[in-house]
């Protein structure tokens, strides 16, 4: 038994393995396709801000609070997992996993505040910022 030595090829690495070309432009172009997505995604939650500014229904914050999870869901689920195959050592999931955790704490304290009828128009506005703040940060 040889310990401690190299294999004939040289000194064995370990660790990830970067991508080859090829998989990197796959996965940027996975990126680009994802973040229209969630373009699309931030207007609708957006306009929907506005419909509750207009109109604060059951309907159009469960609406609202939809959109928000499937904006959420499609950053980690497939935004975060094509940037790690992209990336040799990936950063970020920890703070990401405590903004999700953040939002979820809103979305929750939007629908208490909804229900108990406690919170002002201007103070439910400006939770949904908060929200929109968030979910920016979640997107960079």
């Amino acid at each position: 038994s040889v310990k401690g030595k190299a294999g004939a090829r040289g000194p064995v690495s370990v660790g990830r393995i970067a991508p080859a070309p090829f998989a990197q432009s796959l996965a940027r172009a996975q990126v680009e396709s994802i973040r229209k997505e969630l373009d699309i995604l931030l207007d609708q939650i957006e306009g929907q801000a506005k419909v509750i500014e207009q109109s604060l229904t059951f309907e159009t914050l469960r609406t609202y609070k939809e959109l928000v999870r499937k904006f959420v869901s499609i950053v980690v689920n497939e935004l975060y997992e094509v940037q790690e195959r992209m990336s040799v050592s990936p950063t970020g999931r920890k703070k990401s996993m405590i903004l999700v955790k953040k939002l979820d704490v809103e979305l929750e304290k939007l629908s208490s505040d909804f229900l108990s009828g406690q919170s002002s128009l201007i103070n439910f506005i400006a939770r949904l910022e908060d929200i929109k703040g968030m979910l920016m940060d979640l997107y960079s």
